[in-house]
């Protein structure tokens, strides 16, 4: 936005915070194998292999990528040891392991019955986050398999209510007695974020300040789809062409109207109606 509005010496200093930042995270906050949580006041690990419960925490992971603070190689390690603890099967769990008693430095998440709310529930929020890495990652098989397992009708959670509707969370593995049953319906924030990651990131019709860009992320189990989408006063017909249904594929060629377009620049806004054909293959 700084370099939008001509101001790229503020754009220069923030960029140097990220980067400051992004190292002080790589120093002190990596455990081994992922991130941790917090350090508590005596720079005590929260989400540690130190920790008895509590080990591992989801957000960290996902928000290293969204921070664009992960190196490559710690990037594997992260998604694995996520996949390894808190895959539940039919999403990712906020934590684990759940918390049973009450631990002073962690405070409230600590008395939160297992497996409910945000003691090592299936949170969609968090599973949102996680979604978008993966997809600014190019896992698009992943991504989709994460978007499958949270839907409200997986035929895989154990107790399923209300399956049009997105929660807030699901009971997690180690609750008491409603185990994958829905929690907060119609409450949750999670929704803006699930449609913000399937519409601009996996199909790819993606908000700038310049205009629409396309620039899927589609996964393997797409052979085409479509979007219509009306930006500052100019409507859009997107079909979108991934005919060697690969994942994730890059785009190889835009059309607007019939004409090429550079697949590296936003569509065309006049306040018209055009077709945009986008084929997939890169």
């Amino acid at each position: 936005i700084s370099e939008h509005i001509g101001k790229a010496d503020d754009a220069a200093e923030y960029r140097l915070w990220q980067k400051e930042m992004a190292a002080a995270i790589n120093e002190h906050a990596w455990d081994g194998n992922w991130y941790i949580c917090a350090l508590d006041d005596d720079a005590n690990a929260i989400g540690s292999q130190q920790n008895d419960e509590g080990k591992i925490f989801l957000n960290m992971q996902s928000w290293a990528q969204l921070g664009k603070v992960v190196p490559e190689d710690r990037w594997e390690q992260s998604w694995n040891s996520v996949g390894q603890m808190l895959d539940s099967g039919w999403g990712l769990m906020l934590n684990w392991p759940a918390y049973t008693k009450y631990v002073h430095n962690v405070g409230r998440l600590s008395a939160i019955r297992p497996g409910a709310a945000e003691n090592a529930s299936v949170y969609t929020h968090g599973n949102a986050f996680m979604l978008l890495a993966l997809l600014e990652r190019g896992m698009a098989d992943e991504a989709y398999e994460l978007w499958q397992a949270v839907q409200p009708g997986n035929p895989e959670r154990p107790v399923l209510n209300q399956p049009n509707v997105f929660f807030n969370g699901y009971y997690g593995p180690d609750s008491e007695n409603r185990v994958g049953m829905g929690e907060h319906s119609w409450t949750t924030g999670s929704v803006p974020w699930m449609y913000q990651c399937v519409t601009e990131h996996m199909l790819g019709v993606r908000r700038t300040l310049d205009g629409l860009v396309i620039k899927p992320c589609m996964p393997s189990a797409w052979e085409d789809a479509s979007v219509r989408r009306t930006y500052r006063g100019t409507s859009y017909d997107i079909r979108i062409s991934n005919p060697g249904k690969k994942a994730g594929a890059a785009v190889a060629s835009i059309s607007v109207d019939g004409a090429a377009h550079d697949v590296a620049q936003p569509l065309p806004m006049d306040d018209g109606r055009h077709v945009v054909e986008v084929v997939l293959g890169a």
